[in-house]
């Protein structure tokens, strides 16, 4: 008998259009990297499982636009997300700056989900606009991990998921996400069970 556990687990990436959110995504799940890359409409997903022992974490990432016209059809996929990683451009500094509003989006809509920051396009250093100081200092205010990757190179994309991934794995998180979950299955059992009225 195989008593292996899976622990599913919801993680919504989000920040502003051409940040490279997608392609983080696809270096970390296909290993893959293409300069050639369409902004991205609406919202895709793709999926990736981390082994603990006798314990799985099936990660589905969402991969969120950017776009002002497509940004609220990502943040209704925050009611019940688990795990958000922000992503801003490190060359792009009004990217950086908008991570103030990303997170207040996040903060009110989502109630206990963990946050990471992400300064992508690491590789790209002579186009810098972003100090790494400047960045961590922002995470740390709000104790967040923060990690500057590069799509390109792949620099930090599987330390950067795998540290989200232990965030949720956490036993005190994953007892939370539970509840969280339970209360969720609750009222919807609640609203299904609700008696309508005749027509007339």
């Amino acid at each position: 008998m195989n008593d292996e556990k899976i622990e599913n687990f919801k993680i919504l990436l989000l920040g502003e259009s051409s940040v490279g959110k997608t392609c983080i995504l696809l270096k970390y799940v296909e290993g893959t990297f293409s300069q050639n890359i369409f902004s991205t409409i609406g919202v895709d997903f793709m999926e990736k499982i981390i082994d603990y022992g006798d314990t799985k974490a099936h990660l589905q990432i969402w991969d969120t636009s950017g776009q002002e016209k497509y940004k609220s059809i990502g943040l209704n996929f925050l009611r019940n997300a688990d795990g958000v990683i922000l992503v801003f451009d490190l060359t792009q500094k009004d990217t950086f700056e908008q991570m103030k509003q990303w997170l207040n989006d996040v903060n009110e809509i989502c109630d206990d989900v963990k946050i990471i920051i992400l300064g992508n396009k690491s590789d790209l250093k002579d186009e810098r606009k972003v100090e790494e100081e400047s960045a961590k200092n922002f995470a740390e205010k709000l104790n967040y991990k923060y990690f500057e990757t590069s799509a390109k190179e792949g620099t930090n994309i599987e330390n950067a998921f795998k540290a989200m991934a232990d965030l949720l794995m956490d036993p005190q998180t994953r007892e939370i996400i539970n509840n969280k979950r339970h209360r969720g299955n609750s009222v919807l059992t609640k609203k299904n069970n609700i008696k309508k009225g005749c027509c007339k």
